[in-house]
């Protein structure tokens, strides 16, 4: 595809957009804020999507099928579907989940179905890790460790998510989904490092933060 038929790259403000999210759920997650404040990240998590799946259909314009797929996948699944549901279906619930969500207040339904949505999620992401290997080791790594950070949350899932604590100052309390949490933050620094790069190396033609080596041929 010729220059002039296609967009500029999008990566940066995808990176951008991740870390803003996986700042806010990791901090979540990590038992750092309370969890009814949960209500309040639904409309970030509105915009992140849209913004990563915009940035996906320039990809796919551009014929990077890289990163239109992984931005696809983690906007739509999982910053989309994945999170709105589960922000409203737990944490609403402390307290307003019950007026506001009526049956699908906290308690009320199974959790573990959560867990299993995540099985192709995590395999896919894991497998695209790969991918990134092929253009540098912290792109790759980078990927897998917001892969490890998914895989916490499924288990956590699975258990039944204990550990959330109920009142206006309840934190959660669990290793899996505190570690979850403190993966996502680490995720986060590593996305605004990497979309910085990316960023610079588009607007200078140099590449003026590393990225490391490729790992894989």
């Amino acid at each position: 595809m010729s220059t002039q038929n296609s967009w500029a790259d999008p990566t940066p403000a995808a990176l951008y957009a991740q870390a803003v999210g996986v700042f806010g759920l990791g901090a979540l997650m990590a038992g750092l804020v309370p969890a009814v404040e949960s209500v309040l990240m639904i409309p970030w998590f509105c915009g992140i999507s849209f913004v990563l799946i915009f940035c996906s259909i320039v990809q796919y314009r551009n014929n990077d099928l890289f990163g239109g797929t992984i931005n696809l996948l983690i906007g739509a699944v999982f910053f989309g579907s994945a999170n709105w549901m589960s922000l409203l279906t737990k944490f609403v619930g402390l307290p307003l989940g019950a007026p506001v969500l009526g049956i699908l207040s906290q308690g009320q339904i199974p959790v573990l179905v959560e867990g299993y949505f995540m099985i192709p999620l995590i395999i896919f992401i894991a497998i695209l890790g790969y991918q990134g290997g092929r253009l540098s080791w912290m792109i790759a790594a980078m990927i897998w460790f917001i892969t490890l950070a998914v895989l916490a949350i499924m288990v956590w899932n699975f258990l039944g998510q204990p550990g959330i604590q109920p009142g206006i100052d309840g934190y959660i309390v669990n290793f899996w989904a505190n570690a979850s949490g403190w993966m996502l933050l680490v995720t986060g620094v590593a996305n605004l490092y990497v979309g910085t790069a990316v960023f610079l190396l588009h607007l200078t033609g140099k590449l003026m933060l590393p990225l490391g080596k490729p790992i894989f041929k």
